[in-house]
């Protein structure tokens, strides 16, 4: 198996292709981060802890925007260090607060009636609890777009996450991720999201969930007639997982974009996934694929009509699965973005791949970083990439 290091060095190296070492891939790669490095000093809360939390991230954020690699031990632990009293602190500061009588809030922010916790409630009142977790993060019942990602809120705050789900008429953008809901707390929420009908982006990335909360997931978009783009990134979703949320999208044809890197899925679950049809974003990065899930996800893209993007970045699909996506490619006139990167993919398969690109066209953005691949075969690549003047990654 490959390990967190591994993980760590592999999508550095990914990154830095661009030029900017993205702080996200470094957190996806260590499953036991408190914190997220990235947008942690805007935060808005009240606690006097905070001020140096933020202040420590950031500074972190800077060294690893410098591309100080060496150093990406000592931010690990110096960001779990830094923000555990913010964390414990907050956590605290909420049960404290968010557990009380209901309150009447403006007109503005009313709807309908609805169920919660096992009372009958008019959606024109919200639980006190409810209505103090949307005012720390300067929200509102009515906006379009509720943001709690980043917040390590926990599995005690569900009940409370879940009223507002249920109760929003309003949003279609719901970010829950780095909260560490877990799989329980996850699965608690599975029905708020089976019944609420205005979600269009669901972010549930890095919350330490796993089957349990995948299978729930997959029960519920079965059910969900509004969400279009799932997240479900750093994580610990494996095959079986897999082939739940597989079963839930064939028949949920309305979920057009699905992220399910840093996970745990292997052949078993890419196989599942790639008769997903109506998928145009697709992302099994930095999992557990060879070249069997490969040979599955190429038979399919011959006959998809709607793949826009296929991230098959660090996984294993070696030269037999390269081969297999370079004869499939020639079928797909619709395909755009294709990323290969870190696969141990030699010269046999990168030759297939230059000639898949010669008759294939529409593909403008294509990586193949961090593989085994002679000049011989870069040289090829590039002159079938010749008359485009898009991003080619080798």
């Amino acid at each position: 198996d490959v390990t967190d290091a591994e993980l760590v060095s592999r999508n550095i190296s990914c990154n830095n292709t661009y030029g900017v070492l993205d702080t996200g891939d470094i957190i996806c790669a260590v499953s036991d981060v408190a914190m997220p490095l990235e947008d942690s000093s805007a935060e808005t809360s009240k606690l006097t802890t905070f001020a140096k939390s933020a202040k420590c991230i950031d500074n972190m954020r800077q060294a690893v925007n410098d591309t100080s690699v060496h150093v990406v031990d000592e931010i690990i632990a110096l960001m779990q260090s830094s923000c555990s009293q913010f964390t414990r602190s907050l956590n605290e500061n909420m049960r404290k607060e968010h557990s009380g009588t209901r309150t009447t809030i403006p007109q503005s922010e009313r709807a309908t009636t609805d169920t919660w916790g096992g009372h009958s409630t008019s959606k024109s009142q919200l639980s006190h609890g409810a209505h103090c977790l949307l005012q720390e993060h300067g929200l509102t019942i009515s906006d379009s777009s509720l943001n709690f990602g980043s917040k390590q809120l926990g599995s005690d705050i569900v009940p409370v996450l879940d009223e507002i789900i249920r109760t929003s008429t309003a949003v279609t953008t719901l970010n829950l991720g780095f909260n560490a809901l877990g799989d329980s707390g996850v699965a608690q929420l599975a029905e708020a999201f089976a019944v609420n009908s205005s979600i269009a982006v669901l972010n549930l990335r890095n919350n330490k969930i796993g089957d349990q909360a995948a299978s729930a997931i997959a029960a519920a978009i079965t059910r969900n007639t509004s969400i279009k783009i799932l997240n479900l990134d750093c994580n610990k979703i494996s095959d079986k997982g897999g082939v739940a949320l597989a079963k839930a999208l064939q028949a949920n044809h309305r979920i057009y974009e699905l992220s399910l890197r840093s996970n745990r899925i292997g052949d078993t679950g890419a196989t599942a996934l790639s008769s997903c049809t109506a998928l145009a974003k697709f992302s099994l990065r930095g999992n557990r694929v060879g070249k069997l899930g490969a040979i599955a996800i190429a038979n399919t893209l011959q006959q998809n009509s709607c793949i826009r993007e296929l991230n098959l970045h660090n996984n294993r699909i070696g030269d037999t699965g390269a081969v297999a996506i370079a004869k499939a490619l020639p079928f797909n006139d619709k395909i755009v973005n294709v990323y290969l990167a870190g696969n141990g993919i030699g010269n046999a398969g990168a030759m297939a791949l230059a000639a898949s690109l010669a008759a294939n066209t529409t593909v403008t953005n294509f990586n193949l970083r961090d593989n085994d691949v002679c000049q011989d075969a870069h040289n090829a690549i590039r002159h079938a990439w010749e008359d485009r003047s898009d991003d080619l990654y080798l």
